[in-house]
């Protein structure tokens, strides 16, 4: 079955939407937070952490992109699970740098931010 060529990359600019908007949330603040302050003494926080956050949400958004691939909209030969890892890191680092590290100013607005990272994703891996 043939989709929408278009949809993939709405899905993308709103998943990076909201990907960032869960930055505002306390409780991902908190949590995030004593991941950090508890992985060196535990490290099996930053374990599970990272195998139910990024690296879960990276495999689930490579499944999806793997039909996109398939129809020749996304180059061949690029491993999607990191791809998406990459993907998802960007979002995440602007969350991290303006909203869970306090007394950072921000720099640039969230609509900047997805902008910019739309466009380097896209022309990095559209045909």
């Amino acid at each position: 079955m043939q989709t929408d060529p278009s949809d993939w990359k709405q899905m993308l600019e709103n998943m990076g939407e909201t990907y960032l908007s869960m930055g505002d949330d306390p409780l991902r603040r908190s949590i995030f937070k004593t991941v950090v302050q508890q992985s060196a003494a535990q490290p099996e926080f930053g374990r599970l952490y990272h195998v139910n956050g990024k690296s879960a949400s990276a495999a689930d958004l490579a499944c999806y992109l793997k039909t996109y691939q398939d129809q020749g909209l996304i180059r061949s030969g690029l491993d999607l699970k990191l791809t998406s890892f990459l993907f998802l890191c960007a979002l995440w680092g602007y969350n991290i740098s303006y909203k869970y590290i306090d007394g950072v100013e921000r720099e640039f607005s969230e609509d900047e931010v997805i902008r910019h990272i739309m466009e380097i994703f896209f022309n990095g891996i559209s045909v």
